[in-house]
């Protein structure tokens, strides 16, 4: 009898911290994807650009696949980016975080504006999925799928 309970106890404990760890994880992927968005709009390549994985890879218009480089190429084509002169103003909603193991798939809507640097104003309305993997207990985003948003 001792035994079973001493089983049940050490279950139970276990489903308890896996499912505060996993909480917590969905928390930490949260505030990361925000601040990515908050870093863009910012124009900020170093913190954006910290939140991803050497060879990021990105769909976006027109379904074009970029592989991106090492991750000191990424910076500096996002440096080179902000420099035209382009401006962010993007928000992330409706996020939605499904954690399987070192694995995060992070979907939600890009609103927004992005003014490029002859000032005409695009209106950003997209749906979004990153792909995230955990490597040394650090979330980090390895793809993206943008496309634009259809429904209202």
């Amino acid at each position: 009898m001792k035994n079973t309970i001493f089983y049940l106890v050490v279950l139970v404990s276990l489903f308890s911290t896996t499912k505060h760890a996993l909480a917590n994880d969905i928390d930490i992927i949260r505030k990361a994807s925000l601040a990515h968005f908050d870093a863009q709009n910012r124009g900020d390549a170093e913190v954006r650009i910290a939140h991803h994985r050497p060879y990021h890879t990105q769909f976006s218009d027109g379904g074009e696949l970029k592989v991106g480089n090492s991750l000191d190429e990424q910076l500096e084509s996002a440096r080179n980016l902000y420099g035209t002169g382009i401006k962010f103003d993007l928000d992330l909603t409706n996020m939605n975080i499904q954690i399987y193991n070192d694995a995060a798939v992070v979907t939600g809507h890009v609103v927004g504006t992005v003014t490029k640097p002859d000032g005409e104003v695009l209106i950003a309305r997209e749906q979004r999925t990153a792909v995230l993997i955990k490597e040394n207990s650090v979330w980090k985003e390895v793809h993206v799928h943008i496309s634009p948003l259809t429904s209202k």
